[in-house]
């Protein structure tokens, strides 16, 4: 019973510190409201509890345990439901909206989320089991490392290379290398965008990097 505390205390505590370090707030993303932090850690604290009680659960031949966690996993899955709903309502009181693309991605991150919690939980649980305590410290470490790496996401250097354009005039109309971007009809406008800009040309690395 003493191993089984300290797998599902271990597991708990990284799936829920693993959830304060992906939780990523200020004044530009949601979360951003006391709402938002309450809701958004209990459910990952939630999740933490059912990753570290599988194995627990497994060992003890508790298949009825097992079939509850999969049913309780599988309702994060309204997860999406929910951050969907409330982004489009915070939508309305944006000066610019982000659009649809940016609230489908949001929701899916904050699913996707609380399945990583589950996991780093669920691998923590299983190496304090399987070995000890130090092992459960180790595994923790490595959950936290790729906690840290996924906060970062991908950079424009990822999925692209971005190389400067040269700006020219045909006419009226400007141009990036050969690319025609507007029409400029005034002469001291096209004077200024020729002395003060600068033009960047993004080349995707692959068809994921392509709009």
């Amino acid at each position: 019973m003493e191993k089984f505390t300290e797998v599902i205390l271990f597991g708990t505590i990284t799936g829920f510190i693993t959830r304060i370090i992906i939780l990523k707030t200020d004044y530009r993303f949601y979360p951003g409201y006391p709402h938002g932090y309450v809701t958004h850690l209990s459910l990952g604290f939630i999740a933490a509890f059912i990753g570290a009680v599988a194995i627990p659960a497994l060992t003890t031949k508790d298949f009825a345990a097992v079939t509850f966690l999969a049913i309780a996993a599988q309702q994060f899955r309204d997860i999406r439901n929910m951050e969907r709903e409330t982004l489009n309502k915070l939508e309305k009181n944006e000066l610019v909206g982000r659009g649809e693309d940016y609230i489908e991605g949001i929701a899916s991150v904050f699913e996707s989320r609380n399945y990583l919690v589950m996991f780093g939980a669920l691998l923590v649980s299983t190496a304090t089991y399987f070995t000890n305590y130090i092992g459960g410290i180790i595994a923790a470490v490595l959950v936290f490392i790729v906690a840290f790496r996924l906060m970062k996401g991908e950079t424009i250097q990822d999925i692209a290379t971005v190389k400067e354009a040269h700006l020219s005039f045909d006419g009226a109309f400007l141009k990036a290398d050969e690319i025609i971007i507007m029409n400029v009809g005034l002469a001291e406008s096209r004077k200024k965008i020729l002395n003060e800009g600068l033009a960047v040309r993004i080349i995707p690395n692959n068809d994921n990097g392509r709009l």
